[in-house]
C-alpha cells in the first residue's frame, strides 16, 4: 500500500568555517556542518501478527524451548483462500504501508589543521566531532 499523500524527500545541507594562519606553513580551520531530512520514505508493517505463540524470548533457553511454537505461528501468518491467517486482520496477509515521515538530522564539528613542508607536501590532521 503506498500513502496517497508521498511526497518527495527534502535534504537542507549547510556549512561555516573558518580558517587561520597560526604560524608559519601550518593554517587552522574550524566548521559547523549540518543536515536535516524531511519526508524521508520508509515502509511499515500494519497488519501484524496476533498470536500469543509469537511473543519475544527472555533467554536462549526460552527460545531454544519454544522454537516449534515460533515456527508454527509463522507458518499460519500466511493465509490462503481457505484459511485465515493468524494476523490482526486475518483476511488479510502481510500489509506494507510506504510513506514519507522519516526525518533525519546530523550536526557535526570539524577541527583540522594543515602542515605544508618543502616540495608540495602537507600533514592534515582532523577531528570530526
Amino acid at each position: 500500500m503506498i500513502d496517497t499523500g508521498l511526497r518527495n524527500p527534502q535534504i537542507h545541507q549547510w556549512n561555516f568555517g573558518i580558517q587561520r594562519e597560526i604560524a608559519r606553513q601550518i593554517v587552522l580551520k574550524a566548521s559547523y556542518v549540518g543536515t536535516k531530512s524531511d519526508y524521508l520514505q520508509r515502509s511499515r508493517q500494519l497488519n501484524l501478527l496476533n498470536d500469543p505463540r509469537a511473543t519475544p524470548a527472555i533467554s536462549l533457553d526460552d527460545e531454544t524451548a519454544r522454537l516449534a511454537d515460533y515456527r508454527a505461528a509463522l507458518a499460519a501468518s500466511t493465509g490462503t483462500t481457505t484459511r485465515f491467517s493468524n494476523r490482526i486482520d486475518p483476511r488479510f496477509n502481510g500489509v506494507t504501508l510506504y510513506d514519507s515521515s522519516a526525518n533525519s538530522n546530523y550536526h557535526a564539528f570539524e577541527l583540522t589543521m594543515v602542515k605544508q613542508f618543502e616540495k608540495g607536501y602537507s600533514l592534515h590532521v582532523g577531528v570530526h566531532g
